[in-house]
């Protein structure tokens, strides 16, 4: 039996402003949560991760097939009125929410049909309800929320006005984001990593390196500056992007209180290696934007 309520799926019509979307609350059936949950894949830091990079027990896999196989595919593409035959998918989990998490941005191109789907079983925060914004710049101007419980589900379409974040929150917050992608439109590896966010060299920066905001991520939110290879957060991967080749390298994980120097940084003038605490930035430090994406 499918742990998919389809049916209500096809009975919610489709909303119109700013985007193409609908919310389905109990989308996946009430009766298979508990079992889902149990078998939720192990993650044990804030982030966003690919679903292919994490171990999880069997009825949770048994959802992922669902959700990416040809039926549901069908359904979706129905509901959107658009061919998804040509773009695959792509599915990431989160589980811990870290402060940055929920700025509201918009999506790439390269996602044509966005999917969020959410497995807590209760939720008190006032924060955590992601939200359709009606610009980048106020969370508390918007057309919609979600609480992020019991199944429920809210599904896009991406064009120039999707934008959504939520108000920030702590604790566990246990999401599926699953996505259709347009292969021509792909993303730079930095933007698949498991984070979604990206360090790179900023324009202005002392060494002359620099970035097209814009052409290498899509990005729409405003950035944060951190100092170039600086890990911010424990547990967090990042990207940088170096020069006009927008060569991507992935920087492994370090421990909280270290900066990571990439190797790709070592053939290149004016980049500087000092060892700070997270969260300080010295006069001079080579800064860089952090997208969310």
């Amino acid at each position: 039996m499918s742990m998919l309520n389809l049916a209500k799926f096809d009975a919610t019509p489709l909303q119109t402003e700013p985007c193409d979307y609908l919310i389905v609350p109990g989308f996946v059936r009430p009766e298979a949560l508990a079992g889902l949950n149990a078998d939720f894949p192990a993650i044990d830091a804030a982030g966003n991760f690919p679903f292919e990079d994490l171990s999880c027990g069997p009825r949770f896999q048994a959802l992922v097939d669902e959700l990416t196989g040809p039926d549901v595919r069908r359904h979706f593409a129905a509901k959107f009125g658009m061919d998804l035959d040509a773009f695959p998918t792509q599915v990431t989990i989160r589980k811990h929410m870290s402060r940055l998490d929920g700025r509201i941005h918009n999506d790439s191109r390269s996602k044509k049909i966005t999917v969020l789907i959410y497995f807590n079983e209760q939720w008190t925060q006032r924060g955590g309800q992601l939200r359709l914004n009606k610009s980048l710049d106020r969370m508390d101007d918007y057309y919609v929320e979600v609480p992020p419980v019991c199944g429920n589900l809210i599904a896009f379409r991406r064009n120039e006005h999707s934008f959504h974040g939520f108000p920030s929150a702590s604790g566990e917050r246990r999401t599926l984001q699953m996505y259709w992608v347009d292969p021509q439109k792909r993303p730079p590896a930095c933007a698949r990593s498991s984070t979604n966010w990206c360090v790179a060299p900023s324009r202005n920066s002392e060494s002359g390196l620099h970035l097209s905001a814009q052409a290498a991520f899509d990005a729409t939110a405003l950035p944060l500056l951190v100092p170039i290879g600086h890990v911010v957060h424990a547990g967090w991967a990042a990207a940088v992007q170096v020069g006009v080749k927008q060569e991507a390298r992935q920087i492994h994980h370090r421990p909280k209180d270290t900066i990571a120097k990439p190797a790709c940084f070592a053939s290149h003038p004016g980049i500087t290696h000092r060892k700070r605490p997270v969260g300080q930035l010295a006069p001079g430090n080579l800064c860089a934007p952090v997208f969310p994406l």
